[in-house]
């Protein structure tokens, strides 16, 4: 539940540095993400949105974790959010943003997915592009 709550605060830094927009602009949103570490780097990929009911959007991002000489490892993450929007501006603004999970297909031991997610939330991280 923890690392949970650091992805999300990780997550809410990233993307909401100013309100979202959920049409589509030229807001400086470019897609995808890259955040780069000692030993590796990991690529955030454009959101893809399933719902949007009662201002919530619930949707998944792709996302790659890259480990210095070794191959990249897809995966995938999926979150809830809830969004304050504002119908005369057309703008929603994110509020709060929970991750229901992350998923590395191919994987199953824990040790591996708990060091992948700590590349993801480390607070160390800084977005390069």
């Amino acid at each position: 539940m923890i690392l949970m709550k650091n992805i999300a605060l990780f997550l809410i830094l990233l993307i909401s540095s100013s309100a979202i927009v959920i049409a589509e602009d030229d807001s400086g949103f470019h897609w995808p993400k890259e955040i780069e570490k000692k030993n590796a780097s990991v690529t955030l990929y454009q959101p893809q949105y399933d719902a949007f009911t009662n201002n919530t959007l619930e949707g998944r991002m792709a996302l790659s974790v890259t480990e210095k000489g070794k191959d990249p490892v897809f995966g995938a993450l999926f979150f809830k959010a809830r969004l304050e929007t504002d119908l005369e501006e057309r703008t929603a603004v994110l509020e709060k943003m929970d991750i229901e999970r992350i998923v590395f297909p191919g994987i199953e031991d824990t040790t591996k997915l708990d060091q992948l997610s700590a590349l993801i939330i480390d607070e160390s991280l800084r977005v390069t592009k």
